[in-house]
């Protein structure tokens, strides 16, 4: 159930004209302590210094893995024509823009 500030208040206000028996008083330590709830924030939880590290480790490595994959694709399309380095090195060059060695058509399909 959804509550609110202030429809609780209400309801708190309307158990305390009803008889003091055993149901009427359990329902209101319940509410207030949905009330209390509402009011406090829940604090959220800390990541350790060392997860941080693990995620972006992680997501360092991914990406690596992405790059060679790419990089064995192009030296596997050209048959070992050219050294894994040099495919590094061109694959490099063409990210800043500068001419390279190696046609567009194998940086665009490496598999064919």
């Amino acid at each position: 159930m959804d509550f609110n500030i202030d429809k609780l208040d209400e309801l708190l206000d309307q158990l305390k004209s009803l008889p003091k028996i055993k149901e009427v008083t359990a329902l209101r330590k319940r509410l207030e302590q949905e009330k209390e709830k509402l009011v406090t924030p829940q604090p959220e939880p800390a990541v350790s210094r060392e997860e941080k590290i693990k995620s972006r480790n992680q997501k360092i490595a991914q990406g690596q893995k992405k790059h060679h994959r790419f990089i064995r694709l192009i030296f596997d399309n050209l048959n070992g024509k050219i050294p894994y380095r040099k495919i590094q090195a061109e694959f490099k060059k063409r990210r800043q823009g500068q001419p390279s060695e190696i046609s567009d058509a194998i940086w665009f399909n490496p598999s064919a």
